[in-house]
């Protein structure tokens, strides 16, 4: 399979009170054509600033420094210009975030904001497009897309507004879409109908996703390869099935044991972790785990170890992971 999407030595530094915070830190993975790559972690791990890092999508960047290379297709995206990045974003690759409510202008119905995310200005493009978009809402579960059309935002579901959201995204047919918990503030039922929806486009279209989550379920069921985050740091990279089969990391093992524990219901499994993840203002030296790792030795205290491929395509940043 193609690879689409190649980061390397990623990082990215926030300004503050004079001094570079590190935000995430030697981020390197890459994401294949057409698959479904998900990156899990608690929060607080650094998941959506490196979801914002892939574009320069911050809305302060003066505030922030990036560092390392983003090169999709070939293209570095860090080294585009500003017009092109605009051009990335809205064409290329494309964002559904995880509070639909805050998406939408409160005071203009859903047809007229399709229309403006679309880029579709003239009448004659509405009338083109608008049929397709009828479908896409069918498809994603909307009965009624007529009607959703002419509403405003406070007259509809969070669901329903996560299912526009979504088609206004995959409308385009980007070569990557990133999803950050598209689904957290569903229900589960309502989770899997989004989810199973998103993965049908995928296929359909050929695109990539970059999937961003804290449920384990969701990655065990839609994901090709999963990235593990830890303190804005990659600590396991593996395809799915080997993931889940055996995860290397001590971290991966402390998820896979409290996620799927009898009793444990989906987000809630990870409230149940001993321990936070540190913040980037008080970032422990060597091993950014260890003080929650059954596994820690002296030198994990020193110096960090680097993320390396341990077997064929799984990646784990730990010496003692066997």
């Amino acid at each position: 399979m193609q690879e689409l999407l190649r980061v390397k030595n990623l990082s990215v530094h926030v300004a503050h009170r004079g001094r570079p915070v590190s935000l995430i830190d030697d981020i390197s993975f890459r994401i294949k054509k057409g698959s479904m790559f998900a990156m899990f972690g608690e929060s607080g791990c650094g998941k959506t600033t490196l979801a914002l890092a892939l574009t320069k999508l911050f809305s302060n960047g003066n505030n922030f420094s990036i560092q390392g290379k983003i090169n999709i297709n070939g293209s570095d995206i860090l080294e585009l210009s500003d017009e092109k990045l605009l051009s990335l974003r809205r064409d290329h690759i494309r964002y559904v975030f995880q509070d639909p409510v805050q998406s939408f202008n409160p005071v203009m119905k859903i047809n007229k904001q399709i229309y403006h995310a679309l880029n579709l200005k003239t009448k004659s493009d509405r009338r083109r497009e608008t049929p397709k978009i009828r479908e896409f809402l069918s498809k994603s579960g909307i009965e009624n897309p007529d009607e959703v059309l002419r509403s405003y935002p406070h007259q509809l579901s969070v669901g329903m507004l996560q299912r526009i959201l979504i088609v206004m995204a995959i409308f385009p047919a980007p070569a990557l879409l990133i999803a950050d918990e598209p689904t957290s503030s569903v229900d589960a039922a309502l989770r899997y109908r989004i989810l199973d929806f998103l993965d049908e486009m995928r296929r359909t279209l050929g695109m990539s996703i970059l999937l961003i989550t804290h449920d384990l379920e969701v990655v065990r069921r839609y994901a090709d390869e999963v990235a593990v985050m830890y303190a804005g740091r990659l600590v396991e990279v593996a395809p799915r099935e080997k993931f889940f089969d055996e995860p290397y990391h001590p971290y991966a093992q402390l998820l896979m044991e409290h996620f799927f524990k009898p009793g444990n219901i989906d987000a809630d499994a990870l409230q149940s972790l001993t321990g936070t993840v540190p913040s980037p203002l008080d970032t422990p030296q060597g091993c950014t785990f260890q003080n929650r790792c059954y596994k820690v030795q002296s030198d994990c205290k020193i110096e960090e170890p680097p993320l390396t491929e341990v077997n064929p395509e799984r990646f784990v940043r730990c010496p003692y992971w066997k």
